[in-house]
């Protein structure tokens, strides 16, 4: 496999992160309550968190099968 097969996942996961970071930082949303803006940004967070570890995950996994050939 190409090893820039998984790049527009990683990109992806950073997306969500950065997403997720503006939303808890920005002081100036106003079509979310308080505790939703806080919600959507923690879950926001979370899934591109859980989304690079997959992709660190199956690079490794990856390398290891390359290594073993």
């Amino acid at each position: 496999m190409s090893y820039y097969s998984g790049m527009p996942g990683f990109a992806m996961a950073l997306v969500y992160i950065c997403i997720g970071t503006v939303l808890i930082l920005n002081t100036n949303i106003s079509f979310l309550a308080g505790y939703q803006k806080y919600g959507l940004a923690a879950l926001l967070f979370l899934y591109g968190v859980f989304r690079l570890y997959r992709f660190f995950i199956k690079r490794k996994e990856e390398s290891n099968d390359e290594d073993q050939e």
